[in-house]
């Protein structure tokens, strides 16, 4: 499947949060990122034929994508139980296996061996419990290959290369791009907003 058809069918058929809840930073990953991730592992060979888990799945637009991309086994983690029925939804409609886990993802541990992990975390900014770089270091515990969606601050380039050295991974790549926040809080203003995101791409190192 090329990167443009899986934008479109993710755009099409996946539904977002019925009830966002900012407690756990709840916004829809756009299909856009997600199917240059997902195509960019792909190509990479860190998906088809492999065991792959969506970590804060939400909606579960990675898991189903993944499923869509030939992922052997797909694990979905989400906290937030009216999203994971959401997202079981989401992944019949596509006709996808996906293992919906209704847990925290930060207690989870995987059932096998897992090569690769998508995850699209809470940065930390409107709410003190979760942080990304704790859901990337619960990831960092099991996986070989670690895409995440992080804030795209400029000092978070230095900040996550220096975590992944010190749980013995490295930082492969990374690109920039912006989250379209829709107005979905009371404390939001405007019809939207944009927000600095960044995508990075983390290994284990041999």
């Amino acid at each position: 499947m090329k990167r443009q058809d899986l934008e479109i069918v993710l755009s099409q058929n996946i539904a977002t949060f019925p009830n966002p809840k900012l407690e756990l930073e709840q916004y829809q990953t756009p299909p856009r990122i997600v199917a240059s991730i997902l195509h960019r592992a792909y190509l990479l060979g860190h998906v088809n034929g492999l065991n792959v888990v969506d970590l804060c799945a939400g909606t579960g637009i990675f898991a189903i994508g993944a499923s869509l991309l030939g992922a052997k086994q797909v694990f979905a983690v989400e906290l937030d139980h009216e999203n994971l029925q959401t997202l079981e939804q989401n992944a019949l409609r596509l006709n996808t296996t996906v293992t919906p886990i209704h847990a925290n993802a930060l207690e989870w541990n995987p059932p096998l061996a897992i090569d690769t992990v998508f995850t699209n975390p809470p940065f930390g900014i409107q709410q003190g419990q979760y942080r990304d770089r704790h859901f990337l270091e619960k990831a960092f515990e099991y996986a070989n290959n670690v895409y995440a969606l992080v804030d795209g601050i400029t000092q978070n380039v230095a900040f996550f290369d220096q975590l992944a050295a010190s749980h013995g991974w490295r930082t492969v790549e990374y690109f920039s791009d912006k989250l379209v926040l829709p107005k979905q809080y009371s404390f939001h203003q405007r019809r939207q907003k944009l927000h600095d995101v960044m995508v990075i791409r983390f290994q284990r190192v041999d």
